[in-house]
């Protein structure tokens, strides 16, 4: 069939059924404008060429159930009054466009297939309860669109944008492949975003984990995170970080493999922090080959977040990164996650102890809370690392038994005796140990003894604590 332009400055008018079905379009199919009043039908239809249907109006029933657009479709503007139907669609070549559609009625887009990306931004589904499983070969874009009611939607895509969408209802959400940008997004109710695989047609698409990029300003208090990876994440800005759930099956950035860095989850804002205080503290010094070797700026190197606007990203102030971290602990505790939930702790006391002090009224008081901070560091790694917290009472113990040895008892006492009592009095807080007979403690054996039983007790109070932050990992 040769297709004639049908106008679009009138509205050509379809009074009754319409069908196409198996209909071969050699030329532009073009039914900007067009008005179907009764049912429409292009079930398995060919378009060789493009296929033009803004601003169009279905009134009734609409149906491109295994349709085949050769060399793109738009759907600009169009309006589906009642049921339409896309089970099986084919778009090859150039993008299908449905940018500000409306959809009144039930939707049905199963199996179908975009060769070269779907665009729905500013459409709105009044009563749409699935999409999918959709194939889509570029990036499936559904920003600013308006879901009125609960929908599930399975897609498989190289990059997902649901920028400033709304799911008033909630959604189950379900991706396998690229990027996932979500800034803006209101999860008026329980969503789910998680990673999807098609039992029947597995790819390399789906091989990969999704990788979400942006929160940015989205409402996520009522968000649940299975299966994602939130690497290259930024939370920053995001409102009901405490609630949102995140199962341990998502995937979260390490620190870099160094002796000097703890083996950790942390956040990418974290890591463009420490990057930029590396700059800072080299450029001081003037050490930039130093700088390029630095373990932070090689594992960032080899972590590129994909994000275009990371190089106008400004990294954020540790205080800023506290309350990241202690938002998202809380979620992960909340979840019963409390291996995940002691990483994130670890981030926010180091933030803190990183945060600079202020200026003028409360310095003084930030001075003594970061210097609190600092030996709780140092102890125990934030309550969190046993083996540093047994180590100083073990250094404790021998730097007192030769102080005590050398200068606290007269007369001297051998070194493994020493030992003994030293232990003791680490362990006795309310209790005094018993000198050894035949021998008396002077000045400085007694101000020894004091220092350990205050300094004894509070290292092993720190030990067991970290212990059982250990066994409830």
């Amino acid at each position: 069939m040769q297709a004639s332009p049908l106008g679009s400055i009138h509205k050509p008018a379809f009074p009754g059924e319409v069908s196409f079905e198996k209909a071969n379009f050699v030329g532009v199919a073009d039914f900007a404008h067009a008005v179907f009043k009764g049912p429409a039908y292009f079930d398995g239809a060919t378009f060789d060429d493009r296929a033009d249907f803004r601003q169009v109006e279905f009134q009734d029933h609409a149906d491109f159930d295994e349709a085949a657009f050769k060399n793109g479709v738009n759907f600009r503007g169009a309006i589906f009054n009642d049921h339409a139907g896309f089970e099986r669609m084919l778009a090859a070549q150039d993008k299908a466009v449905f940018i500000a559609a409306r959809f009144r009625s039930y939707v049905d887009f199963e199996q179908a297939s975009f060769c070269n990306g779907l665009d729905m931004t500013g459409v709105t589904f009044q009563l749409a309860r699935r999409l999918g499983p959709l194939d889509v070969c570029g990036s499936f874009v559904l920003d600013n669109c308006v879901f009125a009611e609960r929908v599930s939607i399975d897609a498989i895509a190289n990059r997902l944008s649901a920028t400033s969408a709304v799911f008033a209802d909630g959604a189950r959400l379900g991706f396998g492949g690229g990027d996932i940008q979500m800034k803006g997004v209101d999860f008026g109710r329980a969503t789910t975003l998680s990673r999807y695989q098609a039992p029947d047609t597995p790819n390399e698409k789906q091989a990969r984990r999704p990788r979400l990029l942006s929160l940015y300003g989205a409402q996520v208090a009522s968000l649940s995170l299975s299966g994602i990876n939130v690497e290259a994440c930024r939370f920053f800005g995001a409102h009901g970080l405490e609630s949102m759930i995140i199962e341990p099956s998502c995937k979260w950035r390490h620190t870099p493999p160094h002796r000097r860095c703890i083996d950790r989850e942390i956040l990418l804002e974290e890591e463009e922090w420490r990057l930029q205080d590396e700059r800072k503290r080299h450029a001081r010094r003037r050490l930039t080959r130093h700088h390029q070797k630095s373990p932070w700026a090689r594992h960032s190197a080899s972590n590129e977040t994909g994000d275009a606007g990371a190089a106008e990203y400004t990294p954020l102030e540790p205080n800023q990164l506290a309350a990241l971290y202690r938002a998202l602990r809380k979620a992960r505790e909340e979840n019963k996650d409390q291996a995940g939930a002691g990483d994130l702790y670890y981030g926010e006391m180091e933030m803190r102890r990183r945060s600079e002090l202020p200026v003028g009224r409360g310095r003084i008081r930030a001075f003594c809370d970061k210097l609190i901070i600092t030996a709780y560091w140092l102890l125990s790694g934030y309550g969190l690392k046993a083996s540093r917290a047994f180590a100083f009472w073990c250094s404790l113990i021998v730097i007192a038994s030769f102080a005590i040895t050398r200068w606290g008892l007269n007369p001297s006492l051998p070194f493994p005796r020493s030992l003994a009592f030293t232990a003791e009095s680490t362990s006795g807080l309310l209790r005094i140990a018993a000198i050894p007979r035949g021998y008396e403690l002077n000045g400085v054996g007694e101000g020894i003894r004091a220092c350990l039983r205050i300094l004894g007790p509070v290292l092993i109070g720190l030990w067991l604590l970290a212990l059982r932050n250990r066994v409830k990992r």
